[in-house]
């Protein structure tokens, strides 16, 4: 209440202080757009999940008149522009399509030309090394003057470098559109505002999930809840009419207007690695802050690929094609990119790719496109391999999960056979027992019916390794619930992880008990 309190008050300041990064005949100063910028992310802080400032703000013409004018009009900062539509979302009723379309547009950029990666794998190679003897790194602001005039009592320039070093074209690539103007941290803050722009697209994508809404708000204790109550009522504000702090349509309808936008292609164009001729520009490169551009780049890329997660969770039906686009242009190249890679960024790129893959077989099951389910055999082979040797636990579930999938789809020997090894073999020997868990749980998706009992079921000794290993499980288990017993109430993803253990220790003796009266 009192953060609220203070708040009220000074809204009209900081929406003032929004306004200074305006469009003027000359560019804005340099501090006024940090002033904005500033500004834009305390409001969009103050008002995220807070009804009584998203009200606030929708009752004060002053307030949106100024996060209006950063969405729609040219000449804002990019981090200003996506920052006020984060605003805009937060209050709700006033988040409409176009605004949106507008400000999405200019964060992600002008449209790529073709020659734009050779020229910066060309700007790259074209570095000197320092000619001062000394063989130490310079910075690229010493490097165009910067320092020296600092040496001399004088404020430094803040001109764009004029030897051809970083042009204005420089690093217009990749999957990124930014003008880069006179030194990295420029170009950083372009990607920035550009993971930006795909976190928001990619969260307005995520399906609604009410039960885990209500679960969470049974661990509210009876003090929160009135405390709630008492900061509403203060505050004026009745809580049946505060305005919808989501975007006023449905994810599908979201994820087709992605599509007639043409947004889709923009976020599909971050989703690209980096090619071999620029990773070996930028391994020879002696500058410091040139060797940071792969790693933001990967994090961007991962940022866009899954934004497509989400797309594909709430595409409409019709998205055959498109979908098959998604295996085929983004998921099957990368996987090979990374399945080669012993670069930084390898895990987290193998953790989103294993589960992008799993929710697109999930979509294909449900509109019951076969085409997309039968795998290319690298995917079918890099799926085996994170089961098997996963770096981390997620990457092996989304295996397993994907690999019972295909089980249940597809029901022949060969396949099943295969995958009952992966499954046994992870169950055996994983040392993570939630692993463990989702090895056991696949086997009961894959193997529920009883047609590969004889052919698969018998021949791997799927049910005697079960019995055998029953008791270790339940042991690991409880020492696992025990160990965690404060996460699981504070984290939900931790509950999620207990429900499932306790699921497969109910299961676990009834899939046993049903097969071994088959005969098994």
């Amino acid at each position: 209440k009192r953060v609220n309190d203070a708040a009220a008050g000074l809204l009209p300041a900081l929406c003032r202080c929004l306004a200074l990064g305006a469009p003027s005949p000359a560019a804005p100063l340099p501090i006024a757009v940090r002033i904005a910028c500033s500004a834009a992310n305390c409001i969009s802080v103050l008002s995220e999940d807070n009804p009584p400032i998203s009200s606030m703000l929708a009752g004060h013409p002053e307030a949106l008149l100024a996060i209006q004018r950063a969405v729609m009009e040219e000449g804002y900062s990019s981090m200003v522009a996506v920052l006020s539509v984060g605003i805009l979302i937060n209050i709700g009723q006033h988040a409409q399509p176009p605004e949106f379309a507008q400000a999405m547009r200019r964060i992600f950029g002008r449209v790529l030309s073709c020659d734009h990666q050779e020229t910066m794998i060309k700007a790259i190679i074209d570095l000197k090394p320092p000619e001062n003897g000394e063989g130490g790194q310079q910075t690229m602001e010493e490097e165009s003057g910067g320092h020296a005039q600092e040496k001399q009592g004088k404020r430094p320039s803040i001109k764009p470098i004029t030897h051809g070093v970083f042009h204005e074209q420089f690093l217009h690539t990749e999957g990124i559109a930014s003008t880069f103007h006179n030194k990295y941290s420029a170009w950083r803050d372009e990607v920035a505002e550009t993971q930006l722009a795909l976190e928001i697209i990619s969260n307005l994508m995520v399906p609604d999930d009410k039960e885990d809404e209500e679960e969470e708000e049974g661990w509210q204790s009876a003090d929160e809840e009135e405390e709630g109550s008492e900061m509403l009522e203060e505050a004026n504000v009745q809580e049946h009419s505060l305005p919808s702090a989501k975007l006023p349509i449905g994810q599908t309808e979201f994820a087709s207007w992605l599509v007639r936008e043409n947004l889709l292609d923009l976020v599909v164009l971050r989703t690209k690695g980096l090619s071999a001729n620029l990773k070996e520009a930028l391994a020879t490169c002696y500058y410091d802050d040139v060797r940071y551009i792969p790693l933001a780049l990967i994090d961007m890329q991962i940022s866009a690929i899954e934004c497509m997660s989400n797309w594909i969770l709430s595409c409409p039906p019709g998205s055959q094609i498109a979908l098959q686009q998604v295996r085929d242009e983004i998921i099957l190249p990368n996987v090979l990119s990374v399945l080669q890679s012993s670069e930084q960024g390898k895990v987290e790129m193998e953790e989103c790719l294993s589960a992008t893959l799993f929710v697109l077989l999930e979509k294909a099951l449900e509109l019951e496109i076969r085409t997309i389910l039968v795998l290319p055999s690298e995917l079918q082979e890099a799926l085996a391999v994170w089961a098997e040797q996963g770096a981390t636990d997620e990457i092996r579930i989304n295996a397993m999960n994907a690999l019972a999938l295909l089980g249940k789809s597809f029901r022949d020997l060969e396949s099943n056979t295969s995958i009952g090894k992966i499954l046994v073999k992870s169950a055996q020997s994983a040392r993570s027992i939630l692993v463990v868990a989702e090895a056991v749980n696949a086997m009961f998706d894959v193997y529920a019916e009883d047609d590969l009992n004889e052919l698969v079921l018998r021949p791997l000794r799927i049910i005697e390794c079960l019995q055998e290993m029953q008791a270790m499980f339940v042991a690991a288990m409880k020492q696992w619930l025990a160990d965690n017993k404060a996460k699981i109430r504070q984290d939900p993803q931790m509950r999620n992880a207990a429900d499932r253990l306790k699921e497969v220790k109910q299961n676990l003796p009834r899939f046993i008990k049903y097969k071994k009266d088959l005969g098994l």
